[in-house]
């Protein structure tokens, strides 16, 4: 990952920030204070004409129409607040992506030796840069990796935990180990995705510098802030589109994955199941089911059938990681909060006894209910916004380190 783009040794900062999903586009003008939560001064957010089911080149083009409304609503009534509220006008805008406009992994690095070594900048730099290029070419399966690496851009490349001879060590640089232990997250985009989301960005805010993340980096980074002591769970964000899945043990990612299924795939399939019924209808039937309410047999079936493709996928991808890790029964879910319910309820039904070796369901818990909680009670309630409100956390947690 660059280095932050925030400004150093300031009590107080305004920036935008913009949140891209596979469903909508989220963006906001965020103040940092010094030993303070992040407050909003403005928060807009637009869903994506259309889906992932669209020609790439028109869903792409949806986004981008998309985050273009969203930087000028938000350039508008954000500046108008900004000018009033005496603040300096924002320099810098952070944009959090999520997949599919950015592919993210956990990689991890393991060596053992028979004689003592050194680790050296280089030592590391070769173990980082080898990752970097298999996590790209696993990208294609084409046989033409070396010709699209031209065509990508590296959103992030973050050393999350370093461990020599078993032990705990940030700075490993110059020291001797028989073991060398090492996580780390990469994250890119297409130089087409980034180049145009900066275009957009530039054309409608009168800003310096705009740095790009990963929703995997900042989802984690920002958990390991709320999550209290617990070091070992899975995480779990339902998009519109897509799922992202993230195992953390002792403290970093471990295991990633992602599956093409989310929130409207879901909404889609319970419709079809029940003659094209209207989206809202579907959410409050969905939401009936989860509740345990009577159904029609009719119904019943529609709600269990279109949730149990999700179930499943999720199912092989607990399975896979089962193999490698001991998998965590703590779960954290984010996702639209008219279907969260949903989602949890999926999580706390299904059978996880083989692999969590316990009776008991799963524990899940709502993200979004985590992070709003930090807001202070007259921003929480202009500006509900989970997402959002979970990146700003991570960067929040960056510029507190940088004011220093």
């Amino acid at each position: 990952m660059a280095n932050s783009l925030f400004s150093s040794e300031k009590k107080e900062e305004t920036v935008f920030l913009f949140d891209i999903t596979s469903s909508s586009v989220g963006g906001s003008v965020v103040k940092f204070s010094k030993n303070r939560e992040p407050v909003f001064i403005e928060v807009a957010r637009e869903k994506i004409i259309g889906n992932s089911q669209l020609e790439p080149a028109k869903f792409f083009s949806s986004m981008v129409a998309t985050l273009d409304k969203v930087t000028r609503d938000v350039a508008e009534r954000g500046m108008l607040k900004v000018t009033a509220l005496r603040l300096k006008r924002p320099k810098t805008a952070f944009v959090v992506l999520s997949s599919p406009w950015c592919a993210s992994d956990a990689r991890v690095v393991f060596e053992k030796r028979k004689n003592p070594f050194t680790v050296t900048s280089e030592f590391l730099n070769q173990k980082i840069r080898a990752e970097e290029v298999s996590f790209e070419n696993s990208l294609w399966s084409d046989g033409r990796a070396n010709d699209h690496k031209k065509e990508i851009e590296v959103v992030e490349r973050k050393v999350l935990n370093t461990r020599l001879n078993g032990y705990e060590t940030p700075e490993p640089y110059g020291k001797e180990a028989l073991e060398f232990f090492m996580t780390l997250i990469i994250s890119v985009t297409s130089r087409t995705i980034a180049e145009k989301i900066r275009k957009v960005i530039e054309e409608n805010l009168d800003i310096e510098q705009i740095e790009l993340h990963s929703f995997l980096m900042a989802s984690f980074l920002s958990l390991r802030e709320v999550a209290g002591d617990k070091n070992d769970f899975v995480f779990i964000n339902v998009g519109g589109e897509d799922t992202e899945v993230m195992a953390i043990k002792k403290g970093t990612v471990t295991k990633t994955a992602s599956f093409s299924q989310g929130r409207e795939t879901l909404l889609r399939r319970t419709s079809a199941q029940l003659d094209n019924v209207p989206p809202h209808l579907v959410v409050s039937l969905l939401n009936e089911y989860a509740s345990g309410k009577d159904f029609s047999e009719k119904l019943k079936t529609a709600a269990e059938v279109a949730t149990e493709a999700w179930r499943m996928e999720l199912m092989a991808i607990f399975e896979k990681f089962s193999k490698e890790i001991f998998l965590p029964k703590d779960v954290f879910i984010t996702t639209d909060r008219d279907t969260v319910s949903v989602f949890t309820f999926i999580l706390k039904n299904m059978d996880m006894k083989e692999l969590i070796f316990s009776d008991n369901p799963l524990n899940v818990k709502i993200v979004d209910e985590l992070f709003l909680k930090n807001q202070e009670q007259s921003d929480k309630e202009n500006h509900n916004d989970h997402f959002l409100a979970m990146e700003a956390v991570f960067l929040n947690s960056l510029w507190q380190r940088r004011s220093v």
